[in-house]
């Protein structure tokens, strides 16, 4: 074995095509290395593993395996010295990002602790990694750590094709699937007082006292505080109310919840119409994060009203002594 330079059967010029070769073959092994982040936005994915090391990470689902380069593993064996490789039977070709193959010889037992924006993902069980020998400025979530997740990328856009034909089935040139909901019209106040009368009635059918209906109707009519529908009202004109923090208190986040079709898609209308008439705004960086309790209000699927379960963050917030106001005075 000789460097080509002291090669004695080559000729000069064969030396020279032949550092050409080998450097375009370079790199074109370095253009499928390279991710296409230049062009996208700047995203804070990061992952912790064995609660020691933080790395920035990149989920792919091109790679077969979960994946830390060797420097990433360098940095590791530093920060935990009880980390532990161990060589393959045999060597795995995985492909990255790109379909860009890569050997690993060796793999070790990792616990991976994913950051998102709706908070922290853990297996429960120590992931295999294989350790490449590549320069790679991330740590690779593959396939087989996505689906322990439960994340599998055909699949969903397998359910997001069959989602749309349902939606649009029919004539492929029909837009009736694209035109925009009729504007539901404000109520007048004709009908938002037969609304309330109907609550009266049902109040004496309930065991009201008749003798005090006048009084009753007179309270519920004095302020002008019911709707059939949401409405961009302006706020109440009573000063905020001040929350404060037990010493101490740590910002808390729920996981990530499933729910049935039908709450998903009550949940989508009824946050948007919230954002569409300014009463919230979506906020993807907030420490803070309660779940989402929905509530059926009768027998109907979709009478629904939206809770929330505020009971972590009343937990570290101090209580706050108060008198419930009498409409009647």
């Amino acid at each position: 074995m000789h460097w080509l330079s002291d090669c004695p059967k080559a000729s000069d010029a064969e030396k020279v095509a032949l550092r050409l070769k080998l450097r375009e073959a370079s790199k074109a092994r370095g253009s499928r290395v390279k991710r296409l982040k230049r062009l996208m936005p700047v995203a804070s994915r990061t992952v912790t593993i064995n609660g020691v090391l933080e790395l920035p990470c990149c989920p792919d689902s091109g790679s077969d395996h979960t994946v830390i380069s060797r420097s990433h593993w360098d940095l590791l064996i530093a920060a935990d010295p009880d980390v532990q490789q161990t060589l393959l039977d045999t060597p795995v070709q995985c492909l990255t990002f790109g379909s860009h193959p890569v050997v690993a010889k060796t793999q070790a037992l990792l616990h991976v602790l994913i950051h998102t924006a709706a908070g922290p993902v853990e297996p429960a069980e120590a992931v295999p990694c294989l350790v490449v020998d590549m320069d790679d400025d991330e740590f690779i979530i593959g396939r087989d750590l996505l689906a322990t997740l439960g994340i599998d990328v055909d699949r969903q856009l397998e359910q997001l094709a069959t989602h749309c034909d349902d939606e649009t089935s029919g004539d492929p040139f029909s837009l009736e699937a694209d035109e925009p909901p009729a504007e539901r019209q404000a109520a007048t106040d004709d009908e938002v007082r037969a609304a309330v009368e109907v609550l009266i009635e049902r109040a004496l059918q309930n065991g009201f006292p008749p003798d005090k209906v006048d009084k009753l109707r007179l309270i519920v009519f004095a302020y002008d505080v019911w709707r059939l529908e949401l409405r961009d009202d302006p706020p109440a004109r009573v000063p905020p109310l001040e929350v404060r923090l037990k010493e101490g208190a740590q910002p808390s986040k729920c996981k990530p919840r499933k729910y049935p079709p039908h709450i998903r898609q009550f949940l989508r209308e009824f946050n948007q119409q919230l954002v569409d008439l300014g009463l919230v705004y979506e906020n993807p960086t907030s420490r803070w994060a309660s779940p989402v309790l929905p509530v059926k209000k009768s027998q109907e699927l979709m009478d629904l009203r939206q809770t929330t379960d505020y009971r972590e963050i009343n937990s570290v917030t101090e209580v706050m002594a108060a008198v419930m106001p009498i409409l009647s005075l």
